[in-house]
């Protein structure tokens, strides 16, 4: 029996695959990335606080908190 193995047949088909997926991603660019963002009031500073958190709008890499443990244990 010759010819295409199967092993050829899925392979080909694999790389087939792959192309058409490339070319589509490459033609029909869509962005799923949606931002979602919600504005909301903090409370004013309190230096008492276990936790602090400070975000930069319009930068996430950018915002921090702050943890205080021994203010975690002070209020169980």
């Amino acid at each position: 029996m010759g010819g295409v193995t199967w092993h050829q047949r899925t392979a080909a088909g694999a790389v087939l695959t792959a192309m058409s997926l490339g070319v589509r991603e490459a033609v029909d660019h869509r962005d799923d990335d949606v931002a979602i963002v919600q504005e909301i009031n903090l409370p004013p500073f309190d230096p008492d606080a276990a936790v602090e958190l400070h975000v930069e709008r319009g930068g996430p890499d950018d915002s921090w908190v702050v943890i205080r443990p021994w203010l975690l244990r002070r209020a169980q």
